[in-house]
């Protein structure tokens, strides 16, 4: 092309492009893409469009690119663009860079740029949930912060979260399946709001946690009440208040406590409410580490303080039958024999009608008959005892009239005085100067009553006058007043006796009188070396002794027979102790006595004395025996004792209670023993009401020996009684339980 086409050309150019650009309104109108460059005077070029992703540089753009343009006089750069974003909130969208130049003729070419950004690719794979987990202990922390890495919450890698906006929540649901024991499902929610379609749900993940929870394997240590007891006074139930049972160690809030009372108010670890009389035996059950059980037991007691109601009949008249005591074809007295249930006029139960009730002459529900002769005729006071099933008594009192009519008995009447008579005897008869003191129980004063007539002034009548006012009228009267005297009396009185029978006479009825016996020689002649062989044998297990000569045994008076015993005797009889260091008297005992506690022959546990009571009638019967102590053999059973069956003082082996610990206890005592030899050792124990409850044996070595009790041996709580013995040796004492 010539230079003069060339210039008309881009005059022409020069002509028409301000109309292209002003109608278009772009730099690169497509007008000029058919033209070449080099025909072309002003020309801008943009960068092309571009795809990112929304974690690469989004505000420094000039990695991607500028916009340059063409003159006349080459390719310039275009400057600085104007970008505009179209991002939503997780920067995903689009971004526009905007560029404008003006050429010579101050007409503006423009182009843009789009840039796309990608991203957000966090999906369900994205995640790593956490993992199940189970715990054990007591209430261990269950909270995500409480729990290890890995198995407290969601977590993800920041690739995947990359222009995204992830949250998490969960929601927890516990299924207890027992006390202690329990499960936690935790499901957890992830959302990517960037991603999060509400129509659709899609972008929000779910994953459940499993979560196990047991508590410790510790046997838990329950404390339950000793005993529940109440008392009614009209049959009906009454409110019994039971302290709750306890759980002492463990987990103390992982149980689960019942109970199977029928009358309890609450069915948990209370067992208060009303209960009926008699005796309801409560289970409680406690339930711990996923359902082991253990059981514990309650004794409820209810007792009927309602007594019987008694009805007598009065003045019932009772002939005598006439007898002959002597055999000699002649009626000579009367007798009749009354029983307590015929003057039962009614008595009945108020609670329990159909109860079988008991008749007796006194609170002892045996002494249910009376035999009543000449001595007893006339009208005779009596006091009927109405005793029901549980012991429960109450009484009436009424008479009899004991009438000598039919049988016209000679001399049929009522005794003036009366006599006490019996037996009295020693254990070995060997007493040479006894003596029997009465003791009469009367108060010692008799009231004397005479009386003095004194002439008095008194008002004899009264009138209203006819002025209304009331006036008196006086007059003289003799008056008796009554002088009272006492006299200071003494019904006590002591007589010789010999062994055999006795009778005491004139004594006055209704009184009570203590008799004693006292061997007034007070000899030690009958003490010697053969006593000490007995006892000695004895402890060695070579004889037995009566229950008199164990009395006569216990010269420490410790209510026990050992070798203490023995050793005071011996020094004694050798001469190294004097007579009043030790207790050789002569005590008086009641033969139809019945020892109250078992094994315990301490003389000084029992009376030493009979008390005999008088009612209107004789006493018979009355016996008495009196031995010494220390005497333990007589001529009738020296014979039977030979030097090689009789183990020496000095050859004894020792037998010793060191100590007993702890007491009082709870779980266990231990006796520490010595012991000189292999021997039985045998442990008593006895409750408060003297019945035996424990009895254990033992072979134990010689040396330092431990014999245990268990509290689960004993059924109760309280105090007990031991006597803890060999052929050697013995000790007793108190023992105390607290459970």
């Amino acid at each position: 092309m010539n230079a003069k086409k060339l210039i008309a050309k881009r005059l022409v150019w020069a002509f028409l492009l301000p109309f292209l650009f002003i109608n278009t309104g772009y730099s690169n109108d497509s007008a000029l893409e058919n033209c070449e460059e080099e025909d072309v005077v002003f020309q801008i070029y943009c960068p092309e469009t571009a795809w990112i992703t929304c974690g690469e540089e989004l505000w420094d753009l000039e990695w991607l690119g500028n916009a340059y343009y063409h003159d006349y006089s080459g390719k310039h750069d275009a400057g600085e663009p104007i970008v505009k974003y179209y991002l939503n909130d997780c920067n995903i969208g689009y971004i526009t860079r905007s560029w404008s130049v003006a050429d010579y003729n101050n007409v503006w070419h423009k182009c843009s740029q789009k840039i796309y950004v990608q991203g957000n690719y966090f999906n369900y794979n994205s995640i790593k949930w956490p993992k199940n987990i189970e715990l054990v202990g007591c209430n261990p922390g269950t909270k995500p912060e409480d729990l290890p890495y890995g198995k407290n919450r969601p977590t993800w890698s920041d690739q995947g979260a990359t222009c995204s906006k992830i949250g998490y929540n969960y929601h927890d649901n516990v299924y207890v399946y027992g006390p202690g024991c329990y499960e936690i499902i935790r499901t957890w929610n992830v959302v990517d709001c960037c991603n999060f379609n509400p129509y659709y749900n899609t972008g929000i993940w779910s994953w459940n946690q499993r979560i196990t929870v047991t508590s410790t394997g510790t046997t838990p240590s329950v404390w339950v009440p000793y005993s529940a007891t109440g008392v009614t006074t009209n049959c009906e139930k009454v409110q019994v208040d039971i302290p709750p049972i306890e759980v002492k160690d463990g987990c103390e809030d992982q149980y689960i406590i019942t109970n199977n009372s029928p009358y309890a108010t609450k069915g948990g670890a209370d067992a208060s409410g009303k209960y009926p009389v008699g005796v309801t035996k409560v289970r409680f059950m406690v339930k711990y580490n996923c359902w082991e059980t253990k059981f514990y037991y309650l004794d409820v007691k209810v007792t009927d303080n309602s007594t019987p109601v008694p009805y007598c009949y009065y003045g019932l008249a009772i002939p005598f039958m006439g007898i002959d005591t002597d055999d000699d074809g002649i009626i000579d007295d009367g007798m009749v024999e009354v029983w307590a249930s015929d003057l039962n006029a009614g008595s009945y139960h108020p609670c329990r009608p159909n109860e079988k009730l008991r008749f007796s002459f006194s609170s002892d529900p045996n002494d249910n008959v009376r035999v009543f002769n000449c001595e007893d005729v006339g009208e005779k006071k009596l006091e009927i005892w109405v005793t029901d099933e549980l012991g429960k008594q109450d009484y009436c009192g009424t008479y009899i009239k004991l009438q000598n009519n039919g049988a016209n008995i000679p001399d049929c009447q009522p005794i003036s005085d009366a006599r006490i008579s019996g037996s009295i005897s020693s254990v070995f008869n060997n007493t040479t100067d006894l003596m029997l003191e009465v003791k009469s129980t009367y108060e010692g004063m008799v009231f004397d009553t005479s009386y003095m007539t004194q002439e008095v002034v008194s008002v004899i009548d009264s009138a209203v006058g006819s002025n209304g006012k009331l006036t008196y009228y006086y007059g003289i009267e003799e008056v008796n007043t009554a002088i009272y005297d006492t006299t200071h009396t003494n019904k006590d009185f002591e007589l010789p006796v010999t062994e055999g029978t006795y009778q005491l006479d004139d004594l006055e009825l209704n009184e009570d009188y203590v008799l004693i016996l006292k061997n007034e020689s007070n000899s030690l002649e009958f003490i010697d070396t053969l006593d000490v062989q007995f006892l000695e044998a004895y402890l060695n297990g070579q004889i037995e002794m009566t229950m008199y000569q164990k009395m006569a045994s216990d010269l420490n008076h410790d209510q026990m027979i050992d070798i203490s015993d023995l050793e005071l005797l011996n020094k004694f009889v050798e001469g190294s102790i004097a007579s009043s260091e030790i207790d050789l008297s002569w005590v008086t005992f009641d033969p139809n006595y019945k020892m109250t506690i078992p094994n315990n022959f301490d003389i000084g546990s029992y009376p030493v004395s009979k008390k005999v009571e008088i009612k209107n009638r004789n006493a018979s019967g009355i016996d008495l025996v009196i031995f010494q102590m220390g005497d333990l053999t007589n001529e009738s059973i020296q014979g039977k004792l030979y030097a090689n069956d009789i183990v020496s003082l000095r050859n004894i082996n020792a037998f010793k209670l060191e100590s007993l610990a702890p007491n009082p206890f709870t779980n266990s005592t231990s006796f520490k023993i010595t012991n000189d030899k292999l021997q039985d050792i045998t442990l008593e124990l006895y409750n408060i009401n003297g019945s035996k409850i424990l009895t254990k044996i033992a072979t134990l070595d010689k040396g330092r020996q431990i014999l245990t009790v268990e509290s689960e041996e004993l059924t109760n709580s309280g105090i007990y009684f031991y006597i803890l013995k060999s052929k050697t040796g013995s000790s007793q004492g108190k023992l105390i339980l607290i459970k």
